[in-house]
């Protein structure tokens, strides 16, 4: 797979797409850490927990069918396990501030979720893409057919 430079056209799309690919994953984490935390009453710090924990598998999913594509089902595994544990260690940091966040700081906890998957994304960006570095993208794979 071909490394697109930091200022190419196709770096932005990548970029864009990988943000795109992460909104369905904040909204259901969003809506699970509402509903966990507000409604069923558990600690926040658990309820935040269990919502990072769904986004993680459920930003796998997306990402893996839509911008990043691993041509031999046998790496699929070993790419699940790489990115599972390295979005995990993001995600135990942005546990830890979230709840800096809003226990020390009494940010909403609704707005802290936000703001930190905003201060994360391009960190998990650039992780991701090397985790699936050497494999094709979706768009490759259709350039190369078309060849």
């Amino acid at each position: 797979m071909r490394n697109p430079s930091l200022l190419s056209m196709d770096y932005f799309r990548r970029v864009f797409l990988f943000l795109a690919a992460g909104l369905p994953g904040l909204a259901v984490g969003i809506l699970i850490n509402y509903v966990f935390f507000r409604l069923i009453g558990l600690p926040l710090a658990v309820s935040y927990a269990v919502a990072l924990l769904v986004q993680v598998a459920l930003n796998f999913v997306i990402l893996r069918s839509s911008l990043f594509r691993v041509p031999n089902p046998r790496a699929l595994p070993s790419a699940a396990l790489a990115f599972s544990v390295g979005i995990l260690g993001f995600r135990l940091l942005d546990w830890a501030l979230y709840l800096l966040l809003v226990s020390f700081f009494h940010l909403n906890f609704v707005a802290a979720q936000i703001v930190l998957a905003g201060l994360f994304s391009m960190a998990k960006y650039a992780y991701s893409s090397w985790v699936f570095l050497g494999t094709e993208t979706r768009g490759e794979v259709e350039q190369r057919k078309s060849k």
